[in-house]
């Protein structure tokens, strides 16, 4: 199965988009930041989804996003309308229904870098089953063969991977897993990568002649790419006022993606080594943006201040329906440099139980399984360093049509540079945009 177009009208700012896709090619959709990249796939993925992860509602104008599938020798055609809130499938005829219910929408996926890099935990499992398909594909490759030494000949209790070459794994072990004449839809993944990993990335694709693979890119990242099919996009703009469509695909990664690929493996894998990814001294491959938060403790006392400022930015995630996860991350300087937190055991515990306790305070009721503490070890001279870590708090996409408040009543949304605590006046205007959208 492949997809051969797809056509956007009236969803969010974008009055009208056209993209054909190549067969033979890795499509890569390139555009800068806000041009509407994440919002075409997630458009596209929402088609082959009986929930809805994609919601949108304009009292003024129907959204509509159609698409057609090449099906071996059948040509297919989906059309959704998006009318005050609510989505149909429009079908001509019961001949169409009757096609539409063969198309294996089961075979489409959707992933993100930014869950490779934070949430695709790897294990010696996963590594092994991306080097023997990378082997089955007989290709030479510079970053395969140090972690095969790493693998091979690392004495120690640890084995180091850098960020990158973690979300490298990643997407062998996903490739290794996805079936083939299917289509893997990824988000913005050359975008914590250097050059030298995107071309091994590129070459693996290459070689994989029954996937479709439709990537997004920015145009620095994508620039040198050769033999792709690129995409510019330049969406016809809407002059109206308009709302953004809310989507959450990351979570629908996280779950729907890993039950559809290791549905046969139920029982946790076995981490004989854990990979390490963080060096004290090093500079981290990706900046900060609306997703992420460096935080260096500058006090004595970093429980306190890891608790105190970590539920601020929580509440500030929560409330500010961001693309994918948010994730803070103490330890690492606002020039990207791991420093590390020192931290005692009973220190662990507390900051776990606190912020537990601050998240259970938050009003409306916020699951505490939406906030996740994650303690990485830091490496120096070939040894981790006892006692010092990176607090990695990742916090999941959520959508609630209320606004949500700390433990103190303070009501945070997430910018671009950090958070902003809203006043009365700004409460009022945010729940009122809410509601044009509910």
């Amino acid at each position: 199965m492949k997809i051969k177009s797809v056509s956007i009208k009236n969803l969010g700012f974008i009055s009208k988009l056209d993209l054909e896709f190549a067969f033979d090619k890795i499509n890569v959709i390139q555009g800068k930041n806000g041009s509407g990249k994440t919002t075409v796939l997630a458009a596209i993925y929402s088609m082959f989804q009986e929930s809805e992860i994609l919601n949108y509602k304009d009292n003024d104008n129907d959204a509509i996003i159609e698409i057609t599938i090449q099906d071996e020798d059948k040509t297919n055609r989906i059309k959704k309308r998006y009318h005050c809130g609510k989505s149909i499938i429009e079908v001509k005829s019961f001949q169409e229904m009757n096609r539409l219910v063969k198309i294996k929408k089961e075979k489409v996926f959707l992933l993100s870098a930014e869950s490779l890099r934070d949430k695709f935990w790897l294990s010696d499992e996963k590594v092994k089953s991306a080097i023997d398909f990378f082997g089955r594909l007989k290709i030479e490759d510079t970053i395969v063969d140090s972690v095969l030494i790493e693998l091979l000949e690392n004495d120690k209790s640890f084995r180091y991977m850098s960020i990158g070459q973690q979300i490298y794994f990643g997407i062998l072990s996903v490739l290794s897993y996805v079936p083939s004449d299917s289509v893997l839809l990824v988000d913005d993944l050359f975008g914590y990568l250097d050059m030298c990993t995107i071309e091994s990335i590129v070459r693996v694709m290459k070689k994989i002649t029954n996937i479709q693979f439709v990537l997004t890119s920015h145009f620095s990242s994508s620039s040198k790419l050769l033999d792709c099919e690129m995409i510019d996009l330049t969406p016809e703009k809407s002059n109206n006022d308009y709302e953004q469509p809310n989507f959450q695909y990351n979570r629908f990664f996280n779950h729907e993606v890993k039950k559809k690929l290791f549905s046969d493996n139920n029982n946790k894998p076995i981490i004989s080594k854990p990979f390490i990814k963080y060096k004290r001294g090093m500079e981290i491959e990706d900046i900060e943006n609306r997703n992420i938060e460096y935080k260096e403790i500058k006090g004595n006392n970093p429980c306190n201040t890891i608790i105190d400022v970590s539920e601020i930015y929580i509440n500030a995630f929560l409330n500010s329906w961001v693309t994918g996860s948010g994730t803070i991350k103490w330890g690492i300087s606002d020039c990207g440099i791991v420093i590390g937190v020192e931290l005692s055991k009973v220190d662990k515990d507390t900051i776990i139980r606190k912020l537990a306790e601050r998240i259970g305070q938050m009003r409306p009721y916020i699951s505490q399984d939406l906030v996740q503490i994650i303690f990485e070890d830091i490496i120096e001279n070939g040894y981790i360093i006892p006692g010092f870590y990176i607090v990695e708090i990742i916090i999941e996409p959520f959508q609630i049509w209320d606004l949500v408040s700390t433990s103190k009543d303070e009501v945070y949304i997430k910018t671009e540079g950090g958070k902003k605590r809203l006043n009365s006046y700004e409460i009022q205007q945010e729940l009122k945009r809410r509601n044009k959208l509910s």
